[in-house]
């Protein structure tokens, strides 16, 4: 017979393999003290952080995930990353398959214009009926930058953290 493995110290990585601290993950209380105080659009937009993301597809990510982009990372806990992680990745395959996203002058290699501007759900659609719920999305521009959301599919919670 095996012992018994002791659960890992709070500060050990997650035996789940997410990355992310035992204490941050599966055994989740308290803030996470190392995500920073900016709002998850800025994060996400943070070229260092994420390499590749701009406002388009962000709008589209944070869309999907149904976040707002106006959440302070730090609220954000292990379940929500994980969603918002997926979408990413869902939203730039989306954008590969169509060949990019041509709002103005993008061509690719071959100098093509893409054609995923037409399957996205909110960027480029202020004032347009939200075709999840038929809400009317909004436009904003935050550090220069604009989006488009839902404010019904991607509310701002109430709540300290946002699973």
């Amino acid at each position: 017979r095996t012992a018994p493995v002791p659960p890992p110290t709070a500060m050990e990585p997650c035996p789940c393999g997410s990355g992310l601290r035992y204490r941050d993950c599966c055994e989740p209380f308290g803030p996470m003290p190392e995500l920073p105080e900016e709002l998850v659009w800025d994060v996400l937009l943070d070229q260092r952080v994420v390499a590749g993301l701009g406002n388009i597809y962000v709008s589209e990510a944070l869309f999907d995930a149904g976040l707002s982009p106006f959440i302070r990372a730090r609220r954000l806990r292990p379940p929500a990353w994980d969603r918002l992680a997926e979408s990413v990745v869902r939203v730039l395959e989306q954008g590969v398959r169509h060949g990019g996203t041509t709002l103005r002058d993008y061509r690719d290699a071959e100098g093509r214009s893409g054609r995923n501007q037409t399957k996205l759900w909110v960027y480029g659609r202020d004032g347009e009926t939200c075709r999840r719920c038929g809400a009317t999305l909004e436009g904003y521009v935050h550090g220069g930058r604009s989006g488009v959301l839902c404010r019904s599919c991607q509310p701002n919670p109430r709540t300290r953290f946002v699973r």
